[in-house]
């Protein structure tokens, strides 16, 4: 695998970057600091550089994004409808409409995890041209209304899962 000087200089970040601008700026115009001859003067130069690095480290952690967590579920549609109803955070009333509530509860997701619980099913509708899905997003919480509105079946090689056909 070759990292050519780009890719490098990206993983090291803007502050990174900066460094080397800067080293290559000194280095080009032969440019020296000063030393420092007093012991008082090292001490201070040392507690800036560390109050610095304090108030950077105390920054990154204080102020972090926070990652929203991932909503999974196994795979079925009925499941997820359980597991909404289980939680006590779930923002979401999923009802699945129609005569073959059976096999809606059935219905197979590859993809099962998103920011929360209604993008997931927003995903879900999506990926799926056999179902469609109603949002009254205007109630707290959401009410999503499932429907069937094509062919469902049993997926190939599992009798216990059902997908789109």
């Amino acid at each position: 695998m070759e990292l050519d000087f780009t890719q490098v200089i990206m993983a090291f970040g803007i502050p990174a970057l900066a460094l080397i601008v800067f080293y290559f700026l000194m280095r080009q115009f032969g440019f020296q600091f000063e030393p420092i001859k007093s012991v008082g003067g090292v001490i201070v130069a040392t507690l800036f550089i560390l109050v610095v690095g304090v108030v950077v480290l105390f920054a990154l952690y204080k102020f972090d994004v926070p990652v929203p967590p991932q909503v999974t579920h196994s795979g079925q549609l009925g499941n997820l409808v359980d597991q909404v109803v289980h939680d006590p955070n779930s923002n979401v009333v999923i009802t699945l409409a129609g005569a073959h509530t059976d096999q809606l509860k059935k219905l197979s997701f590859q993809d099962t995890s998103a920011p929360s619980y209604i993008a997931l099913i927003r995903k879900m509708c999506a990926a799926k041209s056999c179902i469609s899905c109603q949002f009254n997003e205007q109630s707290a919480p959401v009410a999503v209304v499932v429907m069937k509105t094509g062919a469902i079946a049993a997926c190939a090689g599992d009798s216990k899962s059902y997908c789109c056909s």
